[in-house]
């Protein structure tokens, strides 16, 4: 679809095609990433598609994903109108300590790693840092990598990866 010029203009041809998408039998699905960074105004027009044809049907799926940010924010009673739409929540947590390992090992298997890479110690230290959060266990476990091949060593142990962390935190 081609977007139409002015803004409210493409928010009614956005919700005309996803009526016509749903009269033909099939279920749009809106998938918003970084909804956490969503303005106001923009959740104002996710309510104004939302909110046509409520009471008789829903002709599209809506898919807010974002971080932590956009569930406080959704608390808010300002956002009423949006989260009594609602339908479905939910808030992943972080790993755990044996979930970080096991998804490390899982990324190094899928590279075509057979042996460990990290010590448990390495992990360990990954985990504190990155409270389970998949996003930072990437971001400290690339720069490791990094470090290791700088610095030839075949065992990434809990010392290089306390020197990435500290990199990483501006130290």
């Amino acid at each position: 679809m081609e977007p139409r010029y002015h803004k409210s203009d493409t928010v009614k041809q956005l919700a005309d095609t996803l009526w016509a998408v749903f009269e033909h039998g099939k279920t749009p699905v809106v998938v918003i990433d970084d909804a956490h960074l969503l303005p106001e105004a923009s959740l104002q027009e996710l309510r104004l598609l939302t909110n046509f044809a409520m009471d008789s049907a829903c002709p599209m799926a809506l898919i807010l994903v974002g971080q932590t940010p956009l569930r406080d924010r959704l608390r808010l009673s300002c956002y009423d109108h949006i989260t009594q739409r609602l339908m479905v929540r939910y808030h992943m947590r972080g790993l755990t300590a044996p979930e970080t390992g096991e998804y490390i090992a899982h990324h190094l298997k899928v590279a075509g790693r057979t042996s460990p890479l990290f010590t448990p110690e390495a992990i360990e230290e990954i985990f504190q840092y990155a409270r389970g959060i998949p996003r930072r266990i990437n971001h400290v476990c690339a720069n490791s990598l990094l470090a290791a091949f700088i610095e030839q060593k075949e065992l990434i142990e809990q010392k290089l990866v306390l020197r990435v962390i500290q990199d990483l935190n501006g130290n």
